[in-house]
């Protein structure tokens, strides 16, 4: 009886071993960036105050990714996020260094509610992506 229960924790520790490490590959692969949302600072002025819940507005999307870009140009998408759909509400382009790994983006949004963001390159490929939430003033 003793030995039948050593193999049951012992089985029981390898698949929570194997469950651990196959989280551990997923969540590194999963995206090739991060993402950051933060207040627009005043000019000269670093992005302090970040989160994911603001004001409707405007606000700064910080991207940083894993390797260079490789691209003259990076979209940031914004789409209404109601659970079921996700409705394109705004795009915003912006030029990058194909050697940089960091930019930003200020995007403007007036109407409260949950939005998707995503960084894509111009052939589709998604660097990050992010989930904001917008409320009245």
């Amino acid at each position: 009886m003793k030995l039948k229960t050593m193999m049951k924790y012992r089985v029981r520790c390898f698949k929570t071993a194997v469950l651990l490490i196959f989280i551990f590959v997923v969540a590194s692969c999963s995206s090739k960036g991060s993402m950051q949302f933060c207040v627009v600072p005043v000019e000269g002025d670093k992005a302090t105050e970040c989160g994911t819940t603001f004001t409707t507005g405007e606000f700064r999307v910080l991207l940083n990714s894993k390797e260079p870009f490789g691209q003259e140009r990076i979209l940031f998408s914004l789409a209404v996020n109601d659970g079921k759909n996700s409705e394109p509400e705004a795009a915003v382009s912006v030029d990058v260094d194909p050697a940089a790994t960091e930019t930003f983006a200020d995007i403007e949004v007036y109407n409260p509610g949950t939005y998707l963001i995503s960084a894509t390159t111009p052939d589709g490929e998604q660097i990050a992506g992010g989930k904001i939430i917008l409320v009245d003033q």
